[in-house]
């Protein structure tokens, strides 16, 4: 038994002996590149962290083409250690020994995206999204069951790259929303020929007549004779501007317009009904000229 003991010693001894002979072994590397392959070798590096490279090939001089986005540097002769600096893109370019160019390798820099993953997981995690980076931008892409959900991701993804997102990704059940447009012409002091056209009253309990007048008391609209028409002459705004102001009093639009027609101081040109999905883009044409065709007496 002791001198089992004494071989097991001496087999520690022996192990220690190599690895002080050998020392501390080099780290693995992230990845392998065969820089003798002529196709274009892509490294993404989250920002402010590093990758080892390793190649197949001893190294002599590595020239990086924008140091502002990354850094590189050599661990061994064949292993090079890349640190990323900024968002971007750039080029690693490796020589041999005798300045002889061994290849180039592409390197994005961009967000770390594996802490975003798990971020909107939480926030959605039945939705099906593949978080990608593009030109040190986010992209999004998949699908998510409505906007509601949609929204969540982007405000997440936000905070990792406010102004780097590429949205692709997909609605299911996109909602249908449907508008009801109407194109007037009107004569610019519409308003001052229509007089007194509305009433409404505040919360403070005070009533706006017209337009481009001041609020007076309800209990004392009724002012001296020609106070209240003189006030909308002379401070006539243009039809435009009232509308607005229409809108703003909550005061019902369609009876305002109508009352507009009635007298003849608008025409309606168009009244489109457009349907279109949440979150894109509907239009519609109206009015211009359509170019018809005429033919001379001499056939031209």
């Amino acid at each position: 038994m002791k001198g089992f003991w004494v071989r097991m010693a001496a087999v520690a001894l022996s192990l220690t002996g190599v690895s002080a002979i050998s020392g501390h072994p080099a780290a693995a590397a992230d990845r392998f590149i065969d820089v003798s392959s002529p196709s274009l070798h892509r490294v993404f590096v989250p920002v402010s962290q590093s990758v080892t490279i390793q190649v197949n090939s001893t190294l002599g001089d590595i020239v990086v083409g924008d140091e502002k986005i990354a850094d590189a540097q050599p661990m061994t002769d064949k292993t090079l250690y890349i640190i990323g600096k900024s968002l971007g893109t750039t080029t690693v370019n490796l020589f041999s020994e005798d300045k002889r160019s061994l290849g180039a390798i592409q390197i994005e820099v961009g967000q770390d995206v594996s802490d975003m993953a798990v971020a909107i997981r939480q926030v959605a995690p039945q939705a099906r999204i593949e978080i990608g980076s593009i030109n040190g931008k986010v992209r999004l892409s998949g699908h998510v069951k409505d906007a509601a959900t949609l929204a969540s991701i982007v405000e997440v993804t936000q905070q990792y790259g406010p102004d780097a997102i590429i949205n692709a990704v997909t609605i299911d059940d996109s909602e249908q929303v449907n508008l009801s447009v109407r194109i007037l012409e009107a004569k610019r002091n519409a308003g001052r020929d229509l007089g007194v056209s509305f009433r409404s009253t505040n919360s403070s309990g005070t009533t706006k007549v017209g337009t481009g007048i001041a609020a007076v008391d309800k209990d004392d609209v009724v002012l001296g004779p020609g106070t209240l028409l003189s006030g909308l002459l002379s401070n006539a705004s243009p039809f435009g501007a009232l509308l607005t102001r229409v809108i703003d009093s909550n005061v019902k639009v369609d009876l305002y317009i109508e009352a507009l027609e009635s007298k003849g101081l608008v025409r309606l040109l168009a009244e489109p009904n457009l349907t279109t999905v949440s979150g894109e883009t509907a239009s519609f044409n109206a009015g211009g000229e359509v170019p018809i065709r005429s033919v001379n007496s001499q056939g031209e």
